[in-house]
């Protein structure tokens, strides 16, 4: 009897270990269930949200295409202003330049207009550089339209890496009559 109730007692125990473990194993899977639908909840609520931020991305792209196309084109009449203003300054400061006040008896007025091509590419935009390409206008006395332009072209010498310098002389008939100083005071010239 004593061997039947030790047996009885050890299979109780062994159930009962065996049910504890079964609880502690049964605690364990229902954690991890919780777990696995709180991540495939979470999983859920994500691709809900990633399909609103893609169906509010289409929108967004469109309105920033839109911006971008308008900043270009906000950008190109902005350059044709900026144009248009350097053409109306070069208009507007069109100035005569004295190239030297030593004139002779003999000597005529001579407007010589020199542009240099190079010069006003390399810094386009930039109003000397715009006044270079159009042509920059001096005033030179000589008695000849070629002396008049070889006058200038001694004293302009294009410089290290400038471009040649193009040279028109035409005349000038009513700046000053021949015989008289530059500064109109009848004397003959120097």
């Amino acid at each position: 009897m004593s061997l039947d109730i030790i047996a009885f007692l050890a299979v109780i125990g062994t159930a009962g270990w065996l049910g504890l473990r079964a609880v502690m194993l049964f605690r364990v899977v229902t954690a991890a269930i919780a777990r696995v639908q709180t991540l495939a909840q979470s999983e859920v609520r994500l691709r809900k949200g990633l399909e609103a931020l893609r169906r509010q991305e289409e929108p967004v792209l469109a309105e920033l295409n839109a911006a971008r196309t308008a900043v270009e084109e906000q950008q190109k009449i902005y350059q044709k202003a900026e144009r248009t203003l350097v053409e109306a300054r070069l208009k507007s400061r069109r100035r005569l330049i004295v190239a030297g006040e030593r004139r002779q008896a003999l000597d005529r007025d001579w407007i010589v207009t020199v542009t240099n091509p190079l010069l006003g590419a390399a810094k386009s935009g930039h109003p000397l550089a715009e006044e270079w390409r159009t042509g920059r206008q001096y005033l030179v006395w000589a008695p000849t339209a070629e002396e008049a332009g070889s006058r200038l072209l001694r004293r302009l010498r294009p410089r290290r890496g400038g471009g040649e310098t193009v040279v028109a002389a035409v005349e000038d008939g009513g700046l000053t009559p021949p015989g008289t100083a530059p500064d109109g005071g009848g004397r003959p010239g120097r």
